[in-house]
């Protein structure tokens, strides 16, 4: 029995080194039979990581900036293990990519890097999983649901400038510095747990109060443990992933926790339901014995309810999979555009001053409503131009999952000088959409792209662009563009909203002291101190 159990063992490990083995060798072979090899590239730093170390560490959009002054719109540049992806910044191509998502899919280094942190939810779903995912989340995201949780928005607001409002008047002179990115990440942490869950984070309660979910996912998303090497063959090596590094156990013990407390809030709310029937042996549970409109009680609907039909039912797998992506995506992006627009008032306070006259015009007082929130024009001016200039995620990956010839509005040249118009691509290619640079590309947005106040008039060359929102691609496009992209705004405009009628915020260092970094979403850091994390000392005023 032991024998043949040390037999079976062995040939299952044997099964997967094999298998290892044949994936890594495709991986390095196909760069010598796919179409990428006939573009041009800039020179690579190593064969085990080629051109990404450059890329994580430089500004998020310098490099790539640099590289299409130099190589053109199209071309390809080295990542782990000698292995080519395409580099495309041209609006046709990228539609193309946008309106066939199930031939141009996130690829499985891309996927199991997601599935660590978020689970297997609606961010790595791909195809029909994720058609239905996104189908029973849809209502919670929808605009009537918005507007009941824009009270919840508004409330968390008022207890964050309440509580910078205590810091400023103990401070001299009623001015205080304030470091503004950990305080912003715990509002939307509270917000997303009031709203998504019904449960109220509490991450807020006494700003230096420790809370077990906002220290591990800084510990994540803070910039302080970088993506290092041994991080990057973790995707397509597995058997490296025996060798610990800082950020897979940071990783690990965010996911712990999120797995926990997602386990905890699900059994309470399965729980109520039953005994609101009478106790756990009732079956007969409909969509009606759901009386919260959070985004967990649809979820928990959909995994329960028995009148619901089978395409619409999730497993409790797929159930318990959404509530890290809920978490993370739900306050990390939003926290993150917060940061950016704080960080561009501060240093605009032309801008700031222009803003402040409308919200303090305003008749609705602390508490408006979404519909007026989204008739503020100056303040959605601000945000969509801020959020074009600084897109918090910089950039997607997708894999060709057939060979095509993607169309280009362009033309561009091949390493043997060749000019070309469309981009043969083979089934495997690797494809990088440079989400940052093409909201400020001078190209599409015109010669003042990179100016902050330039709302009056979309370019032409933007009008078509198949972004989800305000013809940018801050929030992607198509059957895979963010599906909370509304709720992130809303939720920022009631922020921002509370916030500049309360307060006046200037830099409290130089801010050429200050770079912003891409360690997986923008935020801003102080040259020098990376290791510290993320940071925006703000010197803020009552008004």
């Amino acid at each position: 029995m032991l024998l043949q159990l040390s037999l079976s063992l062995v040939a299952a490990l044997l099964a997967v080194s094999v298998k290892s083995i044949y994936k890594l060798v495709l991986y390095v072979v196909h760069p010598f039979f796919s179409p990428l090899k006939n573009l041009r590239s800039p020179p690579s730093h190593g064969f085990f990581t080629g051109n990404l170390k450059e890329v994580l560490r430089t500004n998020p959009s310098l490099m790539h900036e640099q590289w299409v002054e130099a190589y053109g719109p199209v071309f390809k540049y080295k990542v782990e293990m000698g292995a080519d992806r395409l580099f495309v910044l041209d609006v046709r191509a990228v539609t193309h990519i946008i309106n066939y998502s199930n031939d141009y899919q996130k690829p499985e280094f891309t996927r199991l890097a997601i599935s660590r942190l978020f689970g297997e939810g609606i961010l790595m779903a791909e195809g029909e999983v994720h058609k239905k995912q996104r189908r029973v989340m849809s209502p919670a995201f929808g605009i009537p649901h918005l507007r009941e949780q824009t009270s919840i928005f508004l409330g968390k607001a008022i207890q964050l400038r309440d509580m910078w409002t205590k810091q400023v008047r103990q401070s001299e002179g009623l001015r205080a510095t304030i470091e503004v990115v950990s305080s912003l990440n715990k509002v939307t942490l509270d917000i997303i747990g009031l709203a998504g869950f019904g449960y109220d984070f509490e991450s807020l309660n006494g700003d230096d109060k420790p809370n077990e979910l906002n220290e591990a996912l800084r510990a994540v998303f803070g910039g302080r443990n970088s993506l290092g090497t041994i991080d990057l063959l973790h995707n397509i090596l597995p058997f490296t992933r025996v060798i610990p590094t800082k950020r897979s156990a940071a990783i690990r013990n965010a996911r712990n926790v999120m797995d926990r407390i997602g386990y905890d809030l699900v059994k309470n709310m399965k729980a109520d339901v039953h005994a609101s029937k009478g106790g756990p042996g009732n079956d007969q549970i409909g969509r009606k014995d759901f009386k919260n409109k959070d985004i967990l009680s649809l979820l928990v609907r959909a995994n329960m309810a028995s009148d619901l039909p089978k395409n619409s039912r999730l497993s409790d797998e797929e159930l318990l999979a959404q509530i890290p992506t809920l978490i993370i995506a739900g306050h990390e992006t939003t926290s993150a555009s917060l940061t950016l627009i704080l960080n561009m008032l501060a240093t605009h306070p032309e801008v700031q001053n222009k803003l402040r006259e409308e919200l303090l015009l305003c008749d609705q007082g602390e508490h408006p409503s979404m519909d007026v929130l989204n008739n503020l024009s100056y303040l959605d001016a601000v945000i969509r131009e801020t959020l074009r200039l600084h897109t918090p995620v910089t950039s997607t990956v997708r894999v060709a999952t057939k060979d095509d010839i993607i169309p280009t509005d362009c033309e561009w040249e091949d390493r043997n000088g060749v000019r070309r118009k469309g981009i043969p691509v083979s089934a495997g290619d690797s494809i990088f959409v440079p989400l940052y640079a093409l909201n400020r590309s001078k190209a599409i947005w015109g010669k003042d792209a990179h100016e902050p106040e330039r709302w009056s008039s979309v370019p032409e060359a933007a009008s078509s662009l198949p972004g989800i929102w305000k013809n940018s691609f801050t929030f992607w496009g198509g059957q895979r563009a963010c599906i909370g992209y509304r709720f992130s705004l809303v939720e920022t405009k009631a922020i921002m909203y509370t916030l500049i009628r309360s307060f006046r915020f200037e830099m409290a260092i130089d801010p050429e002291n200050m770079e912003l970094r891409s360690p997986g979403i923008v935020r801003p850091y102080i040259k020098g101190k990376k290791e510290e994390g993320a940071q925006l000392p703000l010197a803020v005023t009552a008004v």
